[in-house]
This record gives structure tokens, sequence and C-alpha cells, in this order.
């Protein structure tokens, strides 16, 4: 299971994700799941008309329930959107079922987490990858210091007239920057649209390879 996820919301997690998985598709079949709620739209499709994670959390409806809430994204990707989440005590323990049988799954598991931090307490101790998104920005990079979840690898966006640098995020966090992205328009129009999943920037190509 790979979870991206950040401290701040719109720093690109959702896109981020939504790049991960779909490069992961491209050698495996691979499920991307949403608890922030943007990538069903990131990726150019309809919103869902039926039941997502959220619900599925809040049953109890045994594991393999989850295939009939997929949307097909591409012929080896298939999404869950997020649907109604509210992660109370039972949803908790529900998402920690859901982690905990993650390495027995026939598909790569990415999660879009968002800034959800009980999510985060849940899946990111048992995350394969836990990829921390974040731009560098001195409020940002305080929370990271103070959240305290396992960072394995940093997805730098890149703002111009920042002062802090890579080296400078690395060291604080004592994390890798696996990947840094330039702020791109042609990025925001291609989201814009839904053409994510068919036209990728080639801005994305340093996330890309870290993929």
């Amino acid at each position: 299971m790979r979870v991206c996820w950040s401290v701040k919301g719109g720093v690109g997690t959702t896109v981020v994700a939504a790049v991960l998985a779909l490069h992961r598709a491209t050698t495996a079949e691979v499920r991307l799941v949403d608890l922030a709620g943007d990538l069903p739209a990131t990726l150019g499709l309809p919103e869902p008309g039926h039941d997502g994670f959220g619900e599925w959390l809040a049953n109890d409806a045994p594991l393999e329930t989850i295939d009939h809430l997929t949307v097909t994204v591409t012929d080896r990707l298939d999404l869950v959107a997020r649907g109604g989440l509210s992660l109370d005590e039972h949803a908790r323990l529900r998402l920690e079922q859901f982690a905990a049988s993650t390495p027995e799954m026939s598909r790569e598991i990415v999660v879009d987490a968002g800034t959800n931090s009980t999510a985060l307490d849940v899946l990111v101790p048992r995350a394969t990858i836990s990829w921390l998104v974040l731009r560098p920005c001195y409020l940002a990079l305080r929370r990271a210091v103070n959240a305290q979840h396992r960072i394995d690898g940093i997805v730098l966006i890149n703002e111009p007239g920042r002062a802090l640098s890579g080296r400078d995020v690395a060291s604080v966090l004592g994390a890798p920057i696996v990947a840094e992205i330039d702020l791109d328009p042609r990025l925001s129009r291609v989201v814009d649209a839904g053409l994510l999943a068919t036209r990728m920037p080639a801005s994305l190509g340093p996330l890309r390879r870290a993929a």
C-alpha cells in the first residue's frame, strides 16, 4: 500500500496520487482509494452514482464487497471514490481491517489520504511507502514536523520565490526528496479538462520516474 498525504489542502496530493497510480498501472493491477474526495474529477470521471469507501467503512460488509464500489479508470486501474466518509470509532476499526488486509490483495493499493490525520494514524504504519506532498513553505514545514507520521519520501511542489530549497526541506524532515515538480499552468489545464489519464504534462516526469 502506497499512501500519499499532506499537512495542508490544495498542495497537489490528489494529482500526485493519481499520477502514481496511473504509472504503477502500466505494469500492475492497481486500485486507487480516495479519502480526500477529488479523484473522480481529477481523472475526468463522473461522480459515481453509488456508495463509496466511506459507506463500506460504515457497515460490516466483507472486504471483497469493495470490488462492487469501483469505477474503471484504465484496463489496469480502478478507483474507489470517497463517498460519505466519517471516521468514527467503528469506521476506524474497519480502516484498520482494510489496512491489515492490503498485503494479501491481488491489486496494488494507492491511497490519497489528503490531510486526514485519523486515516494517516491507521494507514501510514502499514504502508509500504508513505509520501508527503509538500510545498516549500515554512508554515507547511512546521506542520509536517509536528505531524510525526513516517515519511519515506517527499514530493516537493516548487513555487517561484520561496526561500526554502529541497535540501532545506529534506534536512528538516529527515527524509529524501523523491521528486521535485515545478508549478506548471499546463497541468492545471489538463486536470480542468479531465485529461490527466491520457495527456500527462512533461513537468510530471520526475514523479513518474519516482513511481
